[in-house]
C-alpha cells in the first residue's frame, strides 16, 4: 500500500526541540510523534495535501477495505445508528463468537471499579504488509455501561507499552526484584 506523505512543512517538538517523525493523517490534521521524548503535535493539512489525500483516497478503497475489515464487521455486530446493541455479559459472550471468526483479535482481562472482571479486546487495522493502528474496546462486565472504544495509532501503542513497561520495572525495583 502506498503511503500518503506529508508536504514540506515540518515540526519541531516544543520540550526537546528535536524534529518530529509524521506518524498519523487524516484529511483534516495531520499527527506527529517526538522519538526523543514521546511528544505528539498535530497540525492542518495544507490543500496540496488536502488534494493528495483525495488522490490516495481514490486508489486505495480495496487495501482500506481490508485494513479495516475486522473494526467494520465490529461495528455491523455491535452498533446501530452509533449506538451500542450490547453491553457487559452479553456483549463479552458476543465478543467470544466474534473472536473466532477474527483470531487477530486479542482480549486482556482486566478488573474493573466493581473488582468484576472486564475485558480490553485490541482489533488490529493491518494487513499483510501495512499496519494502521489498532482499536481497542472496553467491555465492562457488571456496570451496565456501554463499551467504551478508542485507538492507538503505532506511536500511540509504543507510549502506552512504555509506560507500562517503565511502571512494571519501577515496581518490580521498589520490591528488590531482579529485572524480568
Amino acid at each position: 500500500m502506498n503511503k500518503f506523505k506529508p508536504t514540506g512543512v515540518r515540526l519541531r517538538c516544543g520540550p526537546c526541540k528535536r524534529a518530529m517523525s509524521f506518524c498519523s493523517y487524516s484529511r483534516v490534521d495531520l499527527q506527529y510523534h517526538c522519538n526523543g521524548c514521546g511528544g505528539t503535535a498535530s497540525r492542518e493539512t495544507t490543500d496540496d495535501e488536502k488534494r493528495l489525500w483525495d488522490i490516495w483516497q481514490s486508489i486505495q478503497s480495496k487495501e482500506i477495505d481490508e485494513l479495516h475489515h475486522p473494526w467494520h464487521q465490529f461495528i455491523k455486530t455491535f452498533r446501530s445508528n452509533n449506538e451500542w446493541k450490547y453491553s457487559g455479559w452479553e456483549a463479552m459472550q458476543k465478543m467470544e463468537r466474534f473472536m473466532k471468526r477474527f483470531p487477530q483479535v486479542v482480549e486482556v482481562g482486566v478488573d474493573d471499579d466493581y473488582f468484576a472482571s472486564s475485558s480490553l479486546y485490541f482489533i488490529p487495522h493491518s494487513t499483510k504488509t501495512d499496519y494502521m493502528g489498532t482499536s481497542v474496546v472496553y467491555i465492562p462486565q457488571c456496570t451496565g455501561e456501554d463499551p467504551i472504544a478508542f485507538f492507538l495509532y503505532e506511536g500511540h501503542a509504543k507510549n502506552l507499552a512504555d509506560v507500562l513497561k517503565t511502571l512494571l520495572r519501577a515496581h518490580r525495583t521498589a520490591r528488590g526484584e531482579a529485572r524480568r
